[in-house]
């Protein structure tokens, strides 16, 4: 393999890393090594100045890319898997970096209940948390949280017509 060769699949690592889901939990080794190469790949692409950003130029000079739109590229890469994505800099206010997933947006109430309704009408159906998961792209926070809301608006809508 080339040294071009090589440093091109080192960035385009750094790509798929960033890109990873975030966060994994913390509770063992692997986990936290995981973690750490997420967040070692985001400051890779995000930093501006400092170590993250001379290393992103140095293999961009290495594989032949200009380290500019290398790093616009790949920032519009990581935004298009993660959804909306915020660079955040360093306390220190240095360039180093890391990118952070926007939380998502506030669905509105009637939204909010609707999904509700449908999580707790597909958990009395018999569908696993997981499956509802997929279907509603939710986390099983949200899931639990949208049944047991489906679950009391029901008891209201019973108590109500009776």
């Amino acid at each position: 393999m080339s040294e071009q060769a090589l440093a091109a699949a080192v960035l385009h690592l750094a790509v798929v890393d960033a890109c990873a889901p975030w966060q994994a939990p913390a509770n063992n080794h692997y986990s936290r090594t995981i973690n750490r190469q997420i967040e070692d790949a985001c400051a890779f692409w995000a930093a501006t100045d400092g170590e993250w950003a001379e290393a992103r130029a140095a293999w961009c000079d290495t594989a032949g890319v200009d380290p500019a739109g290398a790093r616009r590229h790949a920032l519009a890469l990581i935004a298009k898997e993660r959804g909306a994505c915020i660079l955040t800099t360093h306390p220190s206010g240095s360039g180093t970096g890391r990118i952070e997933t926007a939380p998502p947006p506030k669905l509105p109430l009637s939204e909010r209940q609707a999904r509700a309704d449908r999580a707790h009408r597909m958990r009395l159906e018999g569908k696993s948390y997981a499956d509802i998961r997929a279907e509603l792209r939710m986390t099983d926070r949200e899931v639990k949280s949208a049944i047991e809301m489906g679950r009391q608006r029901a008891a209201r809508i019973k108590a109500l017509s009776a």
